[in-house]
Parts: C-alpha cells; structure tokens; sequence
C-alpha cells in the first residue's frame, strides 16, 4: 500500500468548496492518507463583494455546517426573522404576507438543524475561511488548463501565473464558467431569458424609512408584467436589491459603461408602470448598479460519467437559477457528501472512481428536481399576469394569505 496521500485540488473557493475541505480537515482518518488544497483565482477574501443574503435549511445547508463542525457558529451569525417574504403587485398592493422568524423559533441547540434562517454570504465565506488550517486556500490561482498526466491517473494543473500543480483528485467548485466541467460534460450554460441589475442600498433604516419598512426584515418582491423588483434584507442596514426584467441577451450589456445616473433613468423607463414607492429602491442605489444575466446549465447534464480522478459540485455541476433557493444549500450538501466519499476512499472501504460515480448520482437526484422547479418558479414570477401564479404558489404551501 501505497503512503503517498491522495492528493486533492478543488478549483474554487466558494462555499462548496469551502466546505468539502473543512470536512476532510475536521473529520478525515489519518492527515497522512489525505491532502487539500483550494486554489482560487480571486486575489483575497475581500477582493469582491459576494453577493447578497441566502437560506440555509435544516435538511440541506445546515446538516452540512453540522458535518462540518460550524452549525453552532452559524446559529450565532444568522437572521430568522429574514425568512419573511412579502409580494406586492406592481401598484404596491400587498398579496402575500409571510409572517417572520423568530430567535425563540430557532433551536440554538449547535447540533439540531432548524428552520430556514437567512445569513449574508460573507458571514458565511468567512466562517467558513476562518475554520480551514492555514493555508489550504492559495489565492489568485487562476486555472489555465488541465491535462492528464502520461501513464498517470493523476492530473497537472496549469494556473496563469506560470505555477503548476499535480493532483490525484481534481474537483471543480468554480462555478457556473467552470474551466473543470469540459473534462467530464459537453454541457454549456444557456441564457434562460432573464437579467437583472444589482444594487445597493445602505444604512436604509435610519436615511429610508419607509423603503426599510416595505422589506421588513426578510424579503419583499413586486410583481408585474414581466418585470420584477426584489428587496432583500442583509445585515448592517444594507439591503440588496435585484431589478429585474425578462429581455433578450443583450438587455444587461445596455447598461454597462454608463453612470448611475444614466442607469436610473433607463430603468424609471423601463418600469414607468409601477408605482413609485417602488421605482424609490431604484432612486436611492447608492452605488453603479452591476448587470447580470441568469444563465443556466440543462438538467440532464446534472448526471455525467466522472472521469477518474475528476468530479464537479456546485453551480459547476448544476448551474441553476435562484428561484428555488436552493442554490447554495445544495453546492453545501454536493461538498458534505464529496467529503464523505472521499473518506471512505482513504478508509479503503471503496475505490476511488466507484466512490465518485455513486456521488454523482446522489448529486443529480438531488439537484434535478430543484433544477426544474427553479425555472418553473421564474416563470411563475415574470409574466403578463404576475404576481398571482406566484402568489398561489405560496399559498398551495399552507402559508397565511
């Protein structure tokens, strides 16, 4: 046997990745069967913004923090109170009324996932950064390429700085552009029809009022032609908002090299039907509003034939878009259930590519239905008699009207 140790290199340090190498770290065997790395291209944890406000749920993301050794930590971070969601129509008519969360309905116990409590992705990329040992994260590691090794099973890793890398299990968490997906799939993102402007709005308790009352302190979308505006709460008084449309492709690229300014006014155009106590989370952007378009990756691509020694998780392996809300619970569970794997690899339970093929099965079965239900969620919120499908949707849960 062998006592060189499996050699892992995830590519991508967002919170599936993240989370796979806190696993192995806090639960593997023996440190000299095993060694991970995380290469991730941005130059540090603060390099850019990551994004918004997310749930995690007792079944998924939460029983990965507590395989992980972090549900506890996350219990003192997160908000539930933010799993309020509130839909008005697009003349700020209230339809749907979800009552929040409470700190006494979260079980504090740091073993027993609850709930559906809101933490803002930072927190939660830097909990999970601050739980790995040091330097298991190589930052600005930019992936060029990837190539088999002659006569090996293992791979090189070539980055744009020049340095090269050999791992024996190469593990693509980066996401939905993913440079490790082709060497498993044929499978290419596809614009699904909507795009989106980001923004956001700081200190809005005490400067705006009447906007911070209007979110709560969850999440309040309005609705209507095809149009959509989303107000999320995050913590330290920014809340994020999310203007949405469903245009060609191109839409977005029309607002990119021009000033806030400039953007506002294209956008009190384009949403000139709805009411202004709306168009006011579009008004008080403090910042240039960053375009995004929604891309997706087919379904039946979730399941492949990993190659040996390659295997996906995350946005990399089911790229899907935010309507289910699932996004993130599921790239935690992909790392939970990767790292499991992988010790059973290590143990000498089972060899590797058959601990990988049984992973990506599990992987598919799980995401497929939260794919489909994802793009059938944006169509029932962006179309010509919204809010009404989604609300109904909501409804048919049992929730209050």
């Amino acid at each position: 046997m062998t006592t060189q140790p499996l050699r892992i290199a995830i590519v991508g340090g967002g919170p599936g990745g993240l989370i796979l190498a806190r696993i192995l770290q806090h639960t593997r065997p023996d440190p000299s069967r095993l060694s991970v790395t995380i290469y991730e291209s941005e130059k540090g944890s603060d390099a850019r913004g990551q994004g918004g406000s997310l749930d995690l749920r007792a079944e998924r993301g939460q029983l990965a923090l507590l395989a992980a050794g972090l549900l506890g930590e996350f219990k003192k971070l997160c908000r539930p109170e933010g799993q309020r969601t509130r839909i008005f129509d697009k003349n700020m008519k209230i339809c749907y009324d979800e009552e929040p969360g409470s700190q006494e309905e979260l079980n504090l116990d740091p073993n027993v996932p609850s709930g559906r409590p809101e933490i803002d992705r930072t927190q939660l990329r830097e909990m999970l950064l601050n739980s790995l040992a040091p330097n298991t994260i190589q930052w600005d590691h930019h992936l060029v390429k990837i190539e088999r090794l002659p006569n090996s099973e293992s791979y090189s890793l070539h980055f744009r700085s020049g340095k090269s890398v050999e791992a024996d299990l190469v593990v693509g968490a980066d996401g939905a552009w993913s440079r490790v997906r082709p060497l498993v799939s044929q499978a290419v993102p596809y614009y699904i029809g909507v795009s989106f402007l980001d923004i956001t709005i700081t200190d809005a308790d005490s400067r705006l009022p009447e906007i911070a009352e209007i979110v709560g302190g969850g999440t309040a979308m309005i609705l209507g032609n095809n149009k959509g505006i989303a107000a999320q709460r995050n913590g330290k008084g920014i809340i994020r908002v999310y203007v949405t449309a469903r245009k060609p492709e191109s839409w977005a690229d029309e607002y990119t090299n021009i000033s806030l300014e400039e953007q506002k006014q294209k956008l009190f155009a384009e949403f000139s039907d709805f009411d202004p106590k709306a168009l006011q989370f579009i008004q008080h952007s403090d910042e240039l509003m960053v375009p995004r378009k929604m891309y997706v990756l087919p379904v039946e691509s979730y399941k492949y034939a990993p190659q040996k020694g390659v295997v996906l998780l995350g946005d990399a392996a089911h790229l899907m878009c935010p309507y289910a809300g699932e996004g993130v619970n599921l790239a935690l569970m992909d790392g939970k259930d990767l790292a499991e794997a992988i010790i059973q690899v290590v143990k000498g339970n089972v060899d590797l590519q058959t601990s990988l093929e049984n992973y990506v099965a599990e992987m598919a079965n799980r995401a497929g239905p939260e794919g489909i239900e994802s793009a059938q969620n944006l169509d029932l919120c962006y179309n010509d008699t919204a809010p009404e499908p989604f609300v109904a949707l909501f409804q048919s849960f049992g929730q209050p009207p």
